[in-house]
């Protein structure tokens, strides 16, 4: 992206998993760049992914991270596009297109990836709020203690 996105820069790692917002290829690029855009849907991507494993699904802490990775987006996507007043146009549209489709991609903790290796657990917890939820806790001791019986 031109500037600093808005939200946590994810780690290589996550990219590879990344389903770019969930929202059709054809339709990113109509909008946007597609290398550029790809970064900002990574960064909304890994925030979802932080999202379901820090919270329970409908809580409060739940809705309004998700608001905010969308709106991350919406600033992301404004950031990449070609012309500024018609690239926030084209974002707002964009950012629609992941809130109708994005809603039923949203991974629930038993069905998130688990990191590849031990390191890009302990990386994982460094995105982790301080303290973290017992939610993420319970999840990250299961990761680890499936590298460490391996």
């Amino acid at each position: 992206m031109r500037n600093n996105p808005h939200g946590p820069k994810p780690p290589g790692w996550f990219k590879e998993q990344s389903d770019g917002c969930s929202v059709p290829t054809r339709i990113g690029k109509f909008f946007l760049r597609a290398e550029q855009a790809r970064e900002a849907c990574y960064v909304h991507d890994f925030e979802y992914y932080l999202t379901a494993l820090q919270f329970h699904e409908g809580s409060g802490s739940w809705v309004g991270a998700r608001h905010k990775a969308d709106y991350n987006l919406n600033l992301n996507r404004a950031l990449v596009a070609r012309n500024r007043v018609i690239g926030w146009i084209y974002a707002r549209m964009y950012y629609r297109f992941v809130r109708l489709f994005g809603r039923f991609a949203m991974k629930a903790a038993p069905y998130l990836f688990m990191p590849p290796s031990l390191e890009a657990i302990a990386e994982l917890e460094g995105y982790l709020r301080t303290p973290m939820t017992p939610k993420a806790q319970a999840q990250i001791a299961e990761w680890k203690g499936m590298y460490e019986s391996a």
